[in-house]
């Protein structure tokens, strides 16, 4: 739980009416969480300069007036069920029914701490980068085309949970997986994919489009 909301993070808002994607500390520095890191240096920031203007005035302010109170996230907007990750454990010992449908706020008593780090572990889902949709995958029956772009390189196009199409790309041995959708396509889109300029170039289209 801690780990997915870290990574994959949930929409806030505080009191004074602003809204944003809350990430946890591991992706402090990444580029996605620089509004969420905005707020956390501003929070920092008041609480030092109450603490120096108590100092100066020998006045400390109400606990119930704390100037972060105003810029940190309220608990109840971090609790709403409109966020788009289900929380894996909530109130009265329940658990999300799916380990892997992170989108799907549905939850369980039947379940086992033991059975439940096993699931998690084999899962893959846990595996950094964790993303809403877990590990890119190829879809059960969706279509793969390859493209071989010369000796000992080559490229797999496949079509993602969230129906991107994507490319894994192996040169020499290595496997590297490009995350970033080429196109977005109907789900369950036959592919095709060409070559050209001496295999340096390789391009893929949903089938429907290729022949026309």
């Amino acid at each position: 739980m801690h780990d997915e909301d870290c990574a994959i993070g949930f929409q806030v808002s505080n009191p004074a009416g602003e809204s944003w994607q809350c990430y946890g500390d591991k992706r402090a520095l990444d580029q996605e969480a620089a509004e969420n890191l905005k707020r956390c240096v501003a929070a920092v920031q008041a609480s030092a300069d109450e603490i120096y203007t108590a100092y100066s005035t020998g006045t400390a302010p109400s606990p119930s007036n704390y100037a972060v109170w105003e810029i940190a996230p309220t608990l109840d907007s971090a609790r709403s069920t409109n966020q788009q990750l289900a929380t894996l454990f909530t109130f009265g010992s329940r658990r999300r029914k799916g380990i892997k449908t992170r989108r799907v706020w549905e939850f369980t008593t039947d379940w086992g701490y033991a059975s439940t780090v096993a699931e998690c572990e084999l899962s893959g889902y846990w595996n950094y980068p964790i993303t809403l949709d877990g590990p890119q995958s190829i879809i059960p029956w969706s279509c793969v085309s390859v493209a071989t772009l010369r000796e000992s390189s080559l490229r797999v196009f496949y079509q993602t949970p969230s129906w991107g199409i994507i490319q894994s790309v192996y040169v020499d041995g290595v496997w590297t997986a490009i995350d970033q959708p080429l196109i977005q396509a109907a789900p369950f889109s036959p592919l095709t994919s060409i070559t050209w300029d001496n295999g340096n170039e390789a391009s893929r289209f949903p089938l429907l489009l290729s022949i026309i």
